[in-house]
């Protein structure tokens, strides 16, 4: 079975003062089957009433015509060509427009909509006053001003006393919540003007944090909760034989870590070494960042810049020999992921040399502003005029 829907999307009469009204009302319906398809191209039978008084009513008027749908499953009709529709009497009561629809284009009607007709079809009832006749009395109403209701007279004082935004959300009725993590707010200073400023504080009234025109920023700390470094860590027992000698390199240890932006990286570098033998031997220790000694001059060059010189000359021969060692750089990186390594070798090949428990840690600190550049605030040592070897090729004069 099919079914109609009763929206109602048209139903309108053009009238006028002075010409005769048309006496047909326009009517539309989109016309669906029972799984909500339009109806299209097709006959549907209808039967439209008018009922007076109640959508129950007394019917005054019916008619019933076979329209077809078109190609939206549109039916457009005019109703009043039937006997009697002129006779009706708008202006006596309310009235009522009642459809009945048989989908398959017969008179079993099957579905029945019911709606009121309001102001628009009434404008029939214009016809009566198609001529006048007699002198028409005019009474003019008084009018008498007030003020609208829930408005006051302060209101109205208000309105042209208009003032701009104090920079206070709180004066703000409704305010937003501009601190929050869903609402992310962008607050642009005015970098050419040294007084501008943005200043946040806790309902106590204390400053959180607060920037200035020149971008100096202050406050007691809380308002840089994201300003934080990145770390990375790796440690625990560990036992390492360093084979590498002079011209070659071990790598003992390395960690990986990722830098949002770029920045500076702070490595840290511990353990301690042990000598397993008699004689005497020399322990170097380097840091890089994604180099590798063993293929690179360069590589080479800086390791030895930065090498940490460990050994047992003039200590007792025993079985075991110890020293602790720590070692540290500051190490530009750009965005990206990034490994730093610990390399080491040993002076004498035929030496029996071991690390031991290295604690390797990497922490990034972005950097950006107007403050001196981590290059420039870098100070590197330069190696020593009078120093013309790495190592000494012997044990005399080391010293």
């Amino acid at each position: 079975m099919k079914r109609v829907s009763t929206l109602l999307i048209a139903l309108a009469l053009a009238t006028s003062l002075w010409a005769q009204s048309p006496q047909k009302m326009s009517y539309q319906v989109v016309v669906r089957d029972v799984s909500n398809a339009l109806v299209t191209n097709q006959k549907v039978g209808m039967q439209i009433s008018i009922l007076q008084g109640t959508a129950s009513g007394t019917v005054v008027y019916t008619e019933t015509q076979t329209p077809t749908t078109n190609a939206n499953g549109l039916l457009s009709i005019e109703i009043g060509g039937g006997a009697g529709f002129d006779t009706i009497d708008w202006a006596n009561d309310v009235y009522f427009i009642k459809t009945e629809t048989d989908p398959t284009g017969g008179s079993s009607y099957t579905i029945t909509g019911a709606s009121q007709l309001l102001s628009v079809p009434y404008a029939l009832h214009a016809k009566t006053a198609d001529t006048i006749t007699g002198a028409i009395n005019e009474t003019d109403p008084v009018y008498h001003a007030s003020i609208a209701s829930a408005i006051t007279s302060d209101d109205t004082t208000s309105w042209n006393n208009k003032s701009e935004f104090d920079g206070d959300f709180a004066s703000l009725y409704n305010s937003p919540n501009i601190a929050n993590t869903t609402n992310l707010k962008t607050i642009q200073l005015n970098t050419n003007d040294t007084a501008s400023s943005v200043s946040i504080k806790n309902d106590n009234g204390s400053s959180v944090f607060n920037v200035d025109g020149s971008g100096r920023m202050s406050g007691d700390g809380s308002g840089l909760s994201n300003v934080k470094p990145l770390i990375n860590y790796i440690g625990g027992d560990q036992m390492y034989e360093i084979t590498a000698n002079y011209g070659s390199f071990n790598n003992v240890r390395s960690v990986t870590l990722s830098a949002p932006s770029n920045g500076v990286c702070f490595v840290m570098a511990s353990g301690y070494a042990s000598w397993q033998g008699e004689g005497w031997d020399v322990l170097l220790l380097g840091i890089l960042c994604d180099q590798d000694p063993n293929n690179s001059w360069e590589a080479q060059d800086e390791w030895y810049k930065y090498l940490n010189i460990l050994t047992d000359y003039n200590c007792t021969d025993a079985t075991d020999q110890y020293a602790s060692f720590s070692q540290h750089r500051c190490i530009p990186v750009s965005e990206g992921t990034h490994t730093f390594y610990l390399w080491a070798n040993k002076y004498n090949a035929s030496a029996n040399v071991r690390v031991d428990d290295v604690n390797l840690s990497v922490m990034f600190f972005p950097t950006g502003g107007t403050g001196q550049a981590a290059n420039a605030a870098m100070r590197i040592e330069e190696e020593p005029f009078s120093k013309k070897e790495r190592v000494p090729n012997t044990v005399t004069g080391y010293k």
